[in-house]
């Protein structure tokens, strides 16, 4: 569901990081978040992702070996730069 008000779109997305997983463990949230990157990028149509200190802290929750296999966003596109923040 996509929320526009004036020059920003709000998304919220759930976005599947089993690949990740197909990694050594110690390379695992590097890819992770190389792969929330990626899918932003296609999903919003935007050049830039910026990750909020909050959904940092999710992946890190169980360690750099264990990233969470799904994550569940919000998305909010500023021209072309997205920022992910965690859904409350």
């Amino acid at each position: 569901m996509a929320v526009v008000t004036g020059e920003k779109e709000e998304r919220i997305l759930t976005i599947n990081l089993r690949e990740a997983y197909e990694k050594p463990r110690t390379k695992r949230l590097k890819r992770a978040i190389k792969i929330l990157r990626e899918k932003v990028k296609r999903f919003m149509k935007v050049e830039e992702v910026k990750i909020s200190q909050k959904v940092n802290d999710m992946f890190l929750k169980k360690s750099i070996k264990k990233p969470p296999r799904k994550i569940k966003i919000k998305v909010i596109k500023e021209g072309n730069i997205g920022k992910v923040e965690k859904l409350e």
